[in-house]
């Protein structure tokens, strides 16, 4: 498959916000209007045989919600203790609806506003990182952000029920 089929087009002189992170001492991006909150970390019940990207399970005001650990679900080597990791609840399209997901990060950078245009292409040479978790690169100096398709990373993850 092509780098062009497997990525989603970026419309040209549409901007759009991201939300700016690190995991695993990789610099990443996502689309801002899939953010629901930024919290910090709550308590997590670890669930049995589940797998390791998965840290388990946090109470939200009463709402069960899973939660991913961003470098282990990529294979990313976990840096030495972030020093406040930062717990980012999202919005998830999937064929149940909408559903809330929760992603463990490292730190957070900001938010940036990118035209499409700006956005490059990602052909994963190089790197460990799946081509199908990633719809592109935002170049920001001194390096690049990788922006996250949320949808992919989830797509078929099994996740205990809720």
């Amino acid at each position: 498959m092509s780098n062009s089929e497997s990525q989603p087009a970026h419309d040209v002189g549409v901007a759009a916000e991201y939300l700016l992170l690190t995991a695993g001492g990789v610099h990443f991006a996502l689309p801002v209007m899939a953010v629901r909150e930024i919290l910090e970390p709550p308590v997590i019940t670890h669930v049995p045989m589940a797998p390791a990207w998965f840290d388990g399970l946090a109470n939200l005001r009463g709402q069960i919600l899973p939660v991913m650990n961003l470098a282990t679900k990529l294979n990313l080597k976990l840096t030495a203790g972030a020093a406040r990791p930062v717990l980012i609840v999202v919005d998830i399209r999937s064929r149940q609806g909408v559903l809330q997901r929760g992603i463990l990060v490292d730190t957070l950078g900001g938010i940036v506003e990118a035209q499409a245009e700006e956005i490059q292409s990602y052909d994963a040479i190089g790197v460990s990182i799946a081509r199908e978790f990633i719809t592109g690169l935002l170049p920001l100096q001194p390096n690049f952000s990788l922006l996250i398709d949320l949808e992919r990373i989830y797509a078929g993850a099994e996740i205990p029920a809720q």
